[in-house]
């Protein structure tokens, strides 16, 4: 029979896939995440995820209900960076619900992962997570138990995309939470070549395509609201030569399990070189974000507004021109007290109001223009008051 047998596959795969594994039995956390706290200050950093982060199987495992590793990337990310305080909320089988709710499991109950947050968090991962909330579990294990092949528009796709205004609610919630936190939104890898292997019990390319075309419908999904809110993304597909560590690759160059982990990881999961490969991405991320921000710091800091008064009568004109910028400046708004009088969305970034068109209760003597900056998809607004010019004063 071309599929492994039913007894095996479940002793293998229950509980696992996007969740978790059947590990010994661990003595509970009572604070249910792990970590350290060295004191007030520096970077603090807190990880959200599912089993994908935590990262069941590879040793050392932490104590707790959650069959965290030590060597999961967000713990590998911390430790590049030196963080002086470390939460690690992630749990195997989480859903999304888990961020806002406890999440019970059969020897203890993990609290909701974004109660790890506070006022002094500078840095959030979000994810993986959102595979056990559609069901990846159980279509892993149709693929390996027999066929599991759809449409790209069937049930598993449509609960893909209703994941989206629940990852936007989870990033207006982290801000609200941690307003000063950076925020990386984290995708899924490639997990399954567009192949067969004997790693993979007789599944079908048919269904190794359908399979991971799931697995990247979640990352676009995610990868998307990252964008629309302005969040980094940390695209694991991207990480160059991901395609050559799949399931079906020489045990030794996997980063993902198949069923065989070789003491490593748990089935369907990162081994102990896949976290070492998606903390490297995470890092390059966060490390791009932040050239990104002080690029538009350095910008801001850079600009230059420019007005006077230019003709005579009913025909003078006021000319505001916004310099400098660094060449990062997308948008410039000009506005006397409450009323918008220019707008400049390309060079050169000036506006050239008539003086007559100025409403005389919103000539309070100032000028100010808000400059919106942009690089590689992020945003910064500077806002520049200057006096205004005689023509325009009160």
């Amino acid at each position: 029979m071309r599929k492994i047998s039913m007894m095996l596959a479940t002793t293998l795969l229950a509980g696992t896939g996007l969740a978790t594994v059947g590990a010994a039995p661990a003595q509970a956390d009572p604070t249910g995440t792990s970590g350290w706290d060295n004191g007030p200050g520096g970077e603090r950093y807190v990880a959200f995820g599912d089993s994908f982060v935590s990262g069941p199987g590879i040793q050392p495992m932490r104590s707790g209900i959650c069959e965290r590793s030590r060597k999961n990337f967000p713990t590998l990310v911390a430790q590049r960076l030196g963080v002086t305080d470390f939460t690690d909320a992630s749990c195997g089988g989480a859903r999304t619900e888990h961020y806002w709710a406890p999440q019970v499991r059969d020897t203890g109950e993990n609290p909701p992962q974004l109660d790890a947050l506070d006022a002094d968090t500078t840095l959030v991962t979000l994810g993986t997570m959102g595979g056990n909330d559609v069901g990846l579990v159980g279509m892993a294990q149709n693929c390996i138990l027999g066929d599991c092949a759809g449409t790209p528009d069937d049930a598993h796709h449509q609960a893909i995309d209703a994941l989206a205004p629940v990852y936007r609610d989870l990033i207006d919630e982290v801000r609200q939470r941690a307003p000063k936190a950076e925020l990386v939104a984290v995708g899924y890898g490639t997990y399954v070549p567009p192949t067969s292997c004997s790693a993979l019990f007789g599944v079908t390319p048919a269904e190794a395509v359908y399979l991971q075309g799931l697995i990247d419908h979640m990352s676009d999904v995610i990868g998307a609201v990252a964008e629309e809110k302005g969040v980094a993304f940390a695209d694991m597909r991207t990480i160059p030569g991901a395609g050559d560590h799949t399931v079906c690759a020489a045990p030794d160059q996997q980063w993902i399990r198949a069923i065989n982990t070789y003491d490593d990881g748990a089935p369907m999961h990162p081994s102990t070189a896949g976290m070492k490969a998606m903390a490297g991405e995470v890092l390059r991320t966060i490390q791009e974000a932040r050239g990104t921000q002080r690029a538009l710091a350095g910008a801001a800091d850079s600009l230059q507004v420019r007005a006077h008064c230019l003709g005579k009568a009913k025909a003078k004109r006021l000319k505001v021109r916004i310099r400098n910028g660094n060449g990062l400046v997308d948008r410039a708004v000009v506005r006397i007290g409450k009323q918008r009088v220019g707008v400049a969305t390309s060079r050169p970034w000036q506006a050239t109001p008539k003086v007559s068109a100025i409403k005389p209760r919103n000539r309070d003597g100032r000028i100010r223009v808000q400059v919106t900056l942009a690089r590689d998809g992020a945003t910064k607004v500077a806002t520049i008051a200057r006096p205004a010019p005689r023509c325009v004063g009160r």
